[in-house]
């Protein structure tokens, strides 16, 4: 019933951590945490936020690792059904974007509780070094989101 949506662009956005310099890039971080709410999440529509789950919230931490094609994430939630999927997609704030890394379904474990909270970990493998260099120089192009059947 809920979906959560991590804007990695200006909602409490942590970049930490450096990969060696890549071709043509002055900074590249492969490592990015964000906060999740529902509110974060764009209607296209009504052009307003709060499309997703009010009372939805979690963490997103990202790996990047370009030289071997891989995105490694963590993700924990609280105050939602079971999640279906979830993503990182293109765009910043206030659009919604394609689907260019599937998270949920390179889930090695996925734990959700009765209470609704929980958190899966894992690794996309075969990501293009290229799209992984450019989430790590440009994150706020990109945002992730947790969906289940009502969002």
């Amino acid at each position: 019933m809920r979906k959560l949506l991590v804007l990695l662009a200006g909602l409490s956005l942590m970049l930490v951590g450096l990969l060696g310099p890549a071709s043509a890039q002055t900074s590249f971080d492969n490592r990015v945490e964000s906060d999740m709410n529902g509110f974060a999440e764009w209607n296209a529509t009504t052009m307003a936020f709060g499309a997703g789950d009010l009372n939805g919230d979690g963490l997103a931490r990202i790996l990047l690792d370009a030289d071997n094609g891989r995105v490694c994430f963590q993700l924990r939630w609280s105050d939602i059904d079971q999640p279906a999927a979830a993503h990182i997609h293109t765009g910043g704030v206030g659009v919604n974007g394609g689907i260019v890394v599937d998270l949920l379904g390179n889930a090695s474990r996925v734990q959700h509780g009765a209470d609704g909270t929980g958190g899966a970990v894992g690794c996309a493998q075969d990501v293009s070094s290229e799209l992984i260099e450019d989430i790590g120089t440009n994150p706020g192009a990109y945002y992730t989101n947790v969906h289940n059947a009502a969002f």
